[in-house]
């Protein structure tokens, strides 16, 4: 019995999964009623021993240490809070906080009696306005076939690392679910230092480093810009010399423009897509710079040349979600055909505009403490201020 109780977690499950239950039960009923977790552990590790009735409690061995998403864990927290009356600063969840365009409302009411399951990739009108609008940012060719629409980027995300069987590569900092969802599927996340003076932007020479590693190993990069948690947005010669090395050991890149169109000062967003077309996949969605998190649409844009990639996406899409809710599709239209018409020029305008004017306030503030080291942000939600050196 000494033996099971030293024994590591994951190692425990395993046992508990290859004929060990008749004796795992016999111990559990000898042994005092005290749980054998803090409560501060998961639920999924308390239900994998507590479970004492019904079916058997036999979970995939990649859940048993999860929590909840912290964005998602946060959110509800400051939720329960503020029902309780609590006065609460919402600093964790990167939700916008302006309203969803008026064109968008308009069309989402013109289509609530919108009540048929959609196409897989999702509805041809909005791929095709998704795909004019993109095709004229990064000047790459791209048409609605290249475009799959999701309830949410993160289950794109989610799909494309279970479809395509590869290590992947962030940047540390990085959004807090990529890994995560890795991790679920049982993938190896490899997390590349950077560096607080260049704003934690990977450079292509610790990318190198870190292929010269492994270097047959199929690899996912994720390039995140504008940055979440970071606020930082990459140069032009950035993206030219990581494109460089993706295309060289021909790595998969994904794209995350979710806060593509807030930038701040004139600073532009560019694709990694304009200088690697033929490996990048582009990530955005109507979360963040369309005010519309709770919609739940994403999508991602394929070059013609993965379209085995895409129908492989397909397969799992069509056995999973099936299709995007058909009024939220309806409704983003309306914000892609009138993209680069003055209402939404005006609505991107205004939110860059104040979301500038909070990180330079932030900045100043943060800069003025003694220790502490601030990169102003030039775009997206959010500052990333370092106070290791705060005495």
């Amino acid at each position: 019995l000494s033996t099971y109780q030293k024994l590591p977690l994951t190692r425990f499950c395993s046992l508990f999964a290859l004929n060990h239950l008749s004796q795992l039960r016999m111990w559990h009923k000898l042994r005092s009623p005290r749980p054998l977790f803090s409560d501060s552990l998961s639920l999924c590790q308390k239900s994998s021993v507590w479970t004492t009735s019904g079916p058997l409690p036999i979970l995939n061995q990649t859940l048993v240490d999860k929590q909840i998403s912290p964005s998602i864990g946060v959110n509800q927290l400051q939720t329960e809070l503020l029902n309780k009356g609590k006065k609460v600063s919402k600093l964790g969840f990167g939700a916008s906080p302006w309203p969803v365009p008026k064109c968008v409302e308009d069309r989402l009411r013109e289509n609530t009696d919108k009540r048929w399951y959609l196409p897989v990739r999702g509805l041809p009108e909005l791929r095709e306005a998704v795909a004019k609008v993109y095709s004229k940012q990064t000047g790459n060719d791209y048409t609605a076939e290249d475009v799959s629409v999701s309830p949410g980027s993160k289950e794109n995300l989610f799909i494309l690392q279970l479809a395509y069987n590869a290590d992947l590569v962030l940047p540390a900092p990085s959004w807090v679910s990529y890994a995560p969802q890795a991790h679920v599927i049982g993938r190896r996340v490899k997390w590349i230092e950077t560096e607080k003076e260049n704003g934690y932007k990977l450079s292509a020479e610790r990318l190198e480093q870190e292929v010269h590693q492994y270097p047959d190993r199929p690899r996912i990069l994720i390039v995140n810009t504008p940055n979440n948690p970071t606020g930082m947005v990459y140069t032009n010669d950035e993206l030219k010399e990581l494109a460089s090395v993706c295309r060289q050991h021909r790595i998969l890149c994904v794209s995350d423009e979710i806060y593509g169109p807030l930038t701040f000062d004139g600073v532009p967003h560019v694709s990694i897509a304009q200088y690697y077309p033929e490996g990048t996949i582009i990530l955005n969605g109507i979360s963040k710079w369309c005010g519309a998190g709770g919609y739940r649409l994403g999508f991602f844009i394929f070059p013609p040349n993965l379209r085995w990639l895409q129908q492989a996406m397909d397969v799992i899409a069509s056995e999973t979600f099936s299709s995007t809710s058909a009024p939220i599709q309806y409704a983003a239209c309306a914000a892609f055909e009138n993209y680069f018409g003055d209402e939404m020029q005006t609505y991107l305008k205004v939110s860059r505009t104040v979301l500038n004017g909070l990180a330079y306030q932030g900045y100043n503030i943060l800069s003025q403490v003694n220790g502490c080291h601030v990169n102003r942000p030039n775009g997206a939600f959010y500052i990333f201020p370092d106070f290791t050196n705060v005495p």
